[in-house]
């Protein structure tokens, strides 16, 4: 007979937030993009940049991250900063500066069809 012990933990909330999302809408995917700052991609097609530590919204790099709609969401590290990469319906790949609100995507490239 195998006696198996399960611990359990009561879990509490220490931050809530709506994540400046217009109502209705929902977060695609979250990524990682700097010590403490996360970022996500939501069914509005933006790409925001949020606190990790308090879920407060710091910045919308951009409204519409593709034409057809933003897929998916990773962090780039090749440099001093964390970049972001979207991919969206479009078949384009897009390198976006996350210290930067409000811009266009540093580089931009078509997949093959």
């Amino acid at each position: 007979t195998r006696l198996v012990w399960i611990a359990m933990r009561t879990l509490s909330a220490v931050a809530s937030s709506s994540l400046s999302l217009p109502s209705g809408n929902y977060i695609y995917s979250i990524a990682a993009s700097a010590p403490g700052i996360f970022s996500a991609i939501s069914s509005d097609d933006s790409l925001r940049v949020f606190d990790a530590g308090n879920l407060d919204h710091v910045s919308l790099i951009t409204g519409k991250a593709h034409h057809d709609g933003v897929t998916s969401l990773r962090t780039y590290s090749g440099g001093n900063q964390p970049s972001l990469v979207t991919g969206g319906r479009d078949g384009k790949l897009r390198l976006w500066d996350s210290r930067e609100a409000n811009s266009s995507a540093v580089v931009e490239m078509q997949t093959g069809e």
